[in-house]
């Protein structure tokens, strides 16, 4: 059987990393295609149509594109079981979740603070500003993106004390880990594992923005990190880009380059004499009078892999949980008006499950806060506690309920697949729903606490969430449905978010798009149409009761 792979990356991506670790630890043979993030190649239309979230990792498998790095590698597992890397047990596969979720609520809080600290101020050195924008300029004209690339220039990512409290709270994540490694070879089982493979290729980034993990410091993860270092697929994932950047950390040329851009009184002439020496270095280690010899803007031109015979349908694996945590209550955890709590209930609904709801008000941060906190460190929402068993993320909470009702009763519909192909389709419309979170957000907490964005943040917010949907409306334009043809989850994750716009004041997004409008109308449909036929059944079973 034949594949051909083809890894969109780019060095120094932690998630590109982890889909690379995850290739040579099963032994699969790949190809590259870099993705230059610094040139916002990724945001260039060619790209977009390959992963419309405009990030690294993306993986064209004989033809057929997976995008975001957790989707890609549950997919690798389930087509090449032969080597495992996810844990196989239920509990195993809710805490390498847990971890996984960790990490991405770690990586929203370190994305900002790399381009405050290394990205921008490495190029605000090494060029103009004019000169950064016309490289960007070269992938995309989208007026969102390239204020993006103007604001990294500048140096307005994060203030001052912003910097600070993100640098406290990558603090606490390393913290986490480390209680976690006591008297621990690996994060999960005693075992290497996907939550290592989560966790290792950005906790290894974090000294480069400056929090240092030592034998002193973390003597747990720095031994964990020596241990994983040896392993091959590490040293082979370990570029000459990762390289770089760390030997400027090393050396304190980052911390001086942030000490003088950042510099609130005037430069002494030491400092000047010390801009005046980087500036050629930098403008050649980051190629940036190669990239101005190209004046327009380039169609990008990607590898693709060759679509082949090889059949590859496998069965996604099912979780199963055991008879005693069967028998447990659940409690859902969520806020009430937040798309990501509101798409759980609304399936809850619809498999007729019973829980206790525990209302988290967003609007007080009750959800960063202790004791919700104490559940879930990431202070993210939902949770679903099921006795003793905690779950996090919104998605994995839905697989697992389903599980839980097929466990405990007769389910005519199914919103998730037992093909693989399928439910890594299904698990992408959750990524591409993700995605958004960066423009949405804003809106949505300005909206929940009763304030305003400004207007041109607000125009920038809709110009992207614009785009997003204008590709989910060419996707609906010959089918139904998103995935397959019958509703599924992916439906309803998307159908909760978009039905949040008019509340918000964003519908003018999907109000001229007729595939959304019609797709809308259906899955509000099947919605309905179930909690009627529930509602008859519960009718029916009230009447055989009382007589």
């Amino acid at each position: 059987m034949k594949h051909d792979i083809v890894l969109y990356d780019y060095e120094g991506s932690p998630c590109a990393r982890r889909v690379k670790i995850f290739l040579i630890e099963k032994g699969i043979p790949f190809r590259t295609q870099i993705v230059n993030l610094s040139k916002m190649e990724q945001k260039s239309p060619e790209y977009l149509e390959i992963n419309p979230n405009g990030l690294v990792p993306a993986l064209s498998h004989n033809g057929k594109v997976i995008f975001e790095s957790s989707v890609i590698n549950d997919y690798i597992e389930d087509l090449f079981p032969k080597v495992t890397i996810i844990p196989a047990t239920v509990a195993g596969k809710i805490e390498a979740k847990k971890w996984e979720n960790y990490e991405l609520a770690m990586a929203n809080v370190y994305r900002p603070l790399m381009y405050s600290r290394f990205m921008g101020p490495l190029h605000h050195l090494a060029c103009t500003k004019q000169e950064f924008l016309e490289i960007s300029a070269q992938a995309t004209d989208n007026g969102a993106y390239l204020a993006w690339q103007e604001k990294v220039w500048d140096l307005k990512v994060l203030t001052l004390e912003e910097q600070a409290e993100h640098q406290k709270k990558l603090a606490q994540f390393v913290d986490l880990v480390e209680r976690r490694l006591e008297n621990r070879t690996y994060l999960i089982d005693e075992r290497f594992g996907s939550a290592d493979v989560s966790v290792y290729p950005r906790l290894t980034m974090i000294p480069l923005i400056g929090i240092k993990i030592n034998k002193y410091t973390y003597p747990n993860v720095t031994a964990w990190i020596e241990r994983i270092s040896q392993r091959r697929s590490i040293r082979m994932t370990y570029t000459e880009s990762e390289k770089s950047m760390k030997k400027l950390s090393d050396m304190g040329i980052t911390k001086l380059i942030n000490r003088i851009l950042y510099k609130r009184s005037e430069l002494s002439m030491m400092d000047r004499l010390c801009v005046k020496a980087l500036k050629p270095i930098l403008r050649n280690k980051l190629k940036i009078s190669e990239s101005l010899l190209i004046k327009n803007k380039r169609k990008m031109e990607f590898l693709e892999s060759s679509p082949q015979d090889a059949d590859l349908s496998a069965k996604s694996r099912a979780l199963k949980i055991d008879d005693s945590t069967l028998k447990e209550p659940l409690m859902f955890y969520g806020y009430t008006g937040s798309p990501v709590s509101d798409r759980v209930v609304t399936l809850c609904r619809l498999l007729d499950v019973e829980y206790s709801h525990i209302e988290i008000d967003m609007k007080s941060m009750e959800h960063t806060k202790p004791p919700y906190k104490y559940l879930n460190p990431s202070s993210e929402l939902p949770l679903l506690l099921h006795g003793d068993t905690v779950v996090h993320d919104s998605l994995f909470i839905a697989e697992y309920l389903c599980h839980y009702a097929k466990s405990t009763r007769s389910i005519k519909h199914e919103y998730f697949s037992k093909d693989s192909q399928e439910q890594a389709s299904i698990r992408m419309w959750n990524a591409f729903d993700m995605g958004m979170r960066k423009e949405y957000r804003p809106i949505f907490f300005a909206h929940i606490n009763g304030e305003n964005l400004s207007s041109l943040e607000r125009s920038r917010c809709l110009e992207i969430l614009s785009e997003k949907m204008r590709y989910l409306n060419d996707q609906l334009s010959d089918r139904d449905f998103l995935v397959t043809d019958r509703v599924t989850y992916a439906d309803l994750l998307l159908f909760t978010r978009l039905a949040s716009f008019s509340e918000l004041g964003i519908d003018e997004c999907i109000n001229s798009l007729d595939g959304i409008s019609e797709w809308m109308k259906s899955i509000s449909l099947h919605v309905k149409g179930q909690d009627k036929k529930k509602s008859v059944r519960k009718k029916r079973k009230s009447k055989a009761e009382s007589a």
